[in-house]
């Protein structure tokens, strides 16, 4: 999958699997972040939002799934491990 590159002085991209409903932030420290159950509409006040750090701040809790340094390319094992038979992200 593809990450959106976006202009923000934290985030270096924004993405969403909807089959999934799982939101991935990258940010400029390659770090790469998630959270599950996010509905469409919320990803689409995100796209919209003038702020994307002030947005996800207020509304997403994030749960770190990979440092920068073993991140690329490891999304989907990330994302179908971290959250198989899950009811809600991990706190």
């Amino acid at each position: 999958m593809e990450l959106t590159k976006i202009e923000s002085s934290h985030i270096a991209a924004i993405g969403y699997l909807e089959a999934d409903r799982v939101l991935l932030v990258r940010f400029l420290d390659g770090s790469l972040y998630a959270r599950a159950f996010v509905e469409p509409h919320e990803w689409r006040e995100l796209e919209a939002a003038p702020s994307k750090g002030v947005w996800l701040k207020r509304y997403m809790n994030l749960i770190r799934i990979s440092r920068k340094e073993d991140a690329d390319g490891l999304v989907a094992e990330h994302i179908g491990q971290q959250y198989a038979g899950s009811t809600g992200p991990a706190t």
